[in-house]
């Protein structure tokens, strides 16, 4: 074999790797929807209490491992150098970790819609909401089922407007039913 036969076969493998690496990158890595809006209602018409939820959808064609949801109140406020900083409190989740969700699969191959998920909490999200200086914000941290790449979604919840009475829609939807 010939220097120029190596390079080549060198220079060959090294671009056929970093295709397969940026492929696998870019189509198996995490994909999960968080819902723009927050719903405000009950769990069940037998149920006193009044939930808030976050609907979450693993878009992913695989199953998603190591669900964690974390919901935060974040708090801007100016320090005594007239700067602005942040102060995050951990809000409750009534379940904040999944052990997995299945991938997503069309409407004409399942029955129902395993990949999609709500998470709730008891605690009173109105005031956070109607505060210019304060926000809710969700972080979502999972791995894909096939390559075991992690990925961290977070969504921020500044104004009232985001809090919908009513129930998400079924599916791959976020639209809210009253």
């Amino acid at each position: 074999m010939t220097t120029t036969q190596f390079w080549l076969n060198v220079s060959t493998s090294f671009t056929a790797s970093f295709i397969f690496l940026f492929v696998l990158l870019i189509l198996f890595k995490p994909k999960i929807l968080i819902s723009p809006n927050i719903c405000k209602g009950k769990l069940n018409d037998s149920d006193p209490n009044e939930y808030y939820f976050i609907k979450i959808i693993n878009y992913s064609l695989f199953n998603a491992f190591d669900v964690k949801a974390e919901l935060i109140q974040n708090e801007t406020y100016t320090s005594e150098k007239k700067q602005l900083n942040t102060r995050n409190t951990s809000l409750s989740l009534v379940v904040g970790q999944v052990s997995h969700i299945p991938g997503y699969r069309p409407s004409w191959l399942r029955k129902n819609a395993p990949y999609a998920i709500r998470v709730r909490t008891i605690d009173a999200l109105e005031p956070i909401l109607n505060d210019d200086h304060k926000s809710v914000i969700i972080k979502v941290s999972l791995r894909h089922g096939l390559t075991g790449l992690a990925k961290v979604k977070t969504r921020e919840y500044s104004d009232i407007s985001h809090l919908k009475k009513g129930r998400f829609k079924y599916g791959l939807t976020f639209g809210v039913l009253n």
